[in-house]
Order: C-alpha cells, then sequence, then structure tokens
C-alpha cells in the first residue's frame, strides 16, 4: 500500500491506495503536487482512501444523472476509485483540497499574486479582469505566486498571509507551502 502525506498550509491529507498502484491520482500527486508531500506524520487531518474496487454512486435530478467521484464515510475519511482519469484525479484532490480549506475557516480567493517587497500583493476581479494578465506582466520584475487561487489565513497575531495551492492554474508558476504575509489587495474592474 502507497501512503502520501499531503501538506496544506498547517494541515495535512493522508492519501492510502489500497492496493490501487499506478492510478491517476498517484500521478497527480507525484507530477503536480510534489512540492506539498511531507514524510509521514502521525495525526493527519483528513484521511483519503483510493480503492481498487469502488461502486460510483449516481443521483438523478430531473433528466441528468450525476455520478459521484468519491464519498464521505466519516467526518475525515473521503473514500475514492483508482478508476478516475486525469482530469477526474485533479477535479477530486481540488475539491477536497478546497472543502476541507472551508470547513477549516480557510477561505480560497480567486485571484493572482505576486511577490513585492517580500509581501503578496494580490490582484483580485471578476473573471476576465485581467488579474492573470498582471502577474504575466510582472513576472520578469517579480516573482509570480498565483495565477487563479489562493488561500488566505489570519496567524494568531492578526496577519494575513497569502498560501499558494496546488491547483493547476493556466502559467505554471512554482509552488510551494510557504506563508506570505500579504502587502495590498487590488480589486479589478
Amino acid at each position: 500500500m502507497n501512503t502520501y502525506f499531503l501538506k496544506i498550509i498547517d494541515f495535512v491529507i493522508q492519501i492510502s491506495f489500497n492496493q490501487a498502484a499506478n492510478s491517476s491520482i498517484e500521478r497527480v500527486l507525484k507530477t503536480y503536487y510534489k512540492d506539498y508531500l511531507v514524510p509521514e506524520v502521525s495525526h493527519p487531518n483528513l484521511f483519503v482512501e483510493v480503492r481498487s474496487k469502488y461502486l460510483f454512486r449516481t443521483m438523478k435530478i430531473k433528466k441528468a444523472t450525476f455520478m459521484s467521484l468519491y464519498y464521505e464515510e466519516k467526518p475525515n475519511k473521503i473514500i475514492t476509485s483508482k478508476s478516475l482519469n486525469n482530469i477526474q484525479a485533479h477535479f477530486f484532490l481540488k475539491t477536497i483540497i478546497y472543502n476541507f480549506l472551508l470547513e477549516k475557516g480557510i477561505p480560497l480567493l480567486h485571484s493572482s499574486a505576486c511577490l513585492i517587497n517580500d509581501k503578496a500583493t494580490i490582484f483580485t476581479g471578476t473573471n476576465n479582469a485581467g488579474k492573470s494578465t498582471i502577474v504575466k506582466m510582472l513576472k520578469n520584475s517579480f516573482t509570480p505566486l498565483c495565477d487563479d487561487m489562493c488561500a488566505l489565513k489570519m496567524n494568531k497575531g492578526g496577519k494575513l498571509f497569502l498560501y499558494q495551492v496546488p491547483y493547476l492554474e493556466k502559467n505554471r508558476y512554482k509552488k510551494s507551502n510557504i506563508g506570505y504575509p500579504v502587502g495590498n489587495i487590488y480589486f479589478l474592474s
């Protein structure tokens, strides 16, 4: 059984593969989430079990049928299948991370950001407001942090920090699990 520990901000998600080696989820973790993988942790906050045999659950609403990619067995345990393809694996990981962080009170912001004078400068706005374009224009002078999504967390002293999330974005900027103090937030329209 292969087990991975994914650390995002101060939280750890344990992902175990129940005889499901070489699944899309494992490939996505090793390729796109590698900078968030940490050595074994004794008390993870969330457990994910990837099973080789999994019964997909469906639900019909009006004329559409929906299939779940996972189900929650306990409040902190999620079950999924090794049969997910690459797109489903990305969507699955993004969904569980998003929901988990929201449950922990960590908002995710649709934004882009650059590191300017050792502080995160955040650009937020509606779709097509220019968030990604601004970071692309600034990338030769300042370190890009994200161009689609970031997490925000306030420390005990009341200081706001930006954390990168390991999601795929338009531009694949280098990501890590470092908290950057927030300097400015700009709202684009």
